[in-house]
């Protein structure tokens, strides 16, 4: 893991603080980051999706599916559009569907066959039936209780045992 995300930064030319290092870097099956407003979470989801886009099929076979769960779409969006970025950088993006809007599910697809989608924990029942690889918990604060449990639920380590979550927000948000 470690090596895989080196090489994704590297290229990225980007230089991570010690802290998010650590944060990036700790392989857990699910982790939380709090932060106040402006502390770079959704930045730092967005590379975090990124290195295991890189790392994940060379342990997982099925890993193709991520999702980036916003209590709506919009919330979701901004991780989805850093994840974006990073990979067209790497010119790794094959097709997406990025509407105007803000109420509309984006994702994208990558040349290496992974599907990246946003969803919206509006009705949390909605969140079910397909076990993604990896969640990132968009201002996850601003989900209920249920939304969070079936996100957890999608990545239980039934389907793979190298499923992972990453679920940040504000505390100045939080529910």
């Amino acid at each position: 893991w470690k090596e895989t995300v080196d090489e994704v930064i590297g290229q990225l030319g980007l230089e991570l603080s010690q802290e998010w290092r650590e944060v990036i870097m700790d392989d857990s099956f699910a982790a939380v980051a709090m932060g106040g407003e402006g502390s770079a979470k959704s930045f730092h989801a967005g590379v975090l999706l990124v290195c295991h886009i890189f790392y994940d099929p060379l342990v997982a076979e099925d890993a193709k599916l991520y999702w980036i769960v916003g209590q709506d779409y919009e919330d979701a969006q901004k991780e989805f559009k850093y994840a974006f970025d990073f990979l067209e950088k790497l010119d790794y993006v094959e097709k997406k569907s990025m509407p105007g809007d803000k109420a509309s599910q984006w994702w994208l697809e990558t040349k290496g066959g992974q599907r990246i989608e946003t969803i919206s924990a509006y009705d949390p029942t909605k969140i079910a039936r397909e076990d993604p690889q990896g969640v990132i918990g968009a201002e996850f604060t601003r989900m209920s209780r249920e939304a969070f449990d079936r996100c957890m639920g999608r990545i239980s380590r039934r389907m793979s045992k190298y499923s992972w979550g990453f679920f940040s927000g504000s505390y100045e948000s939080s529910l």
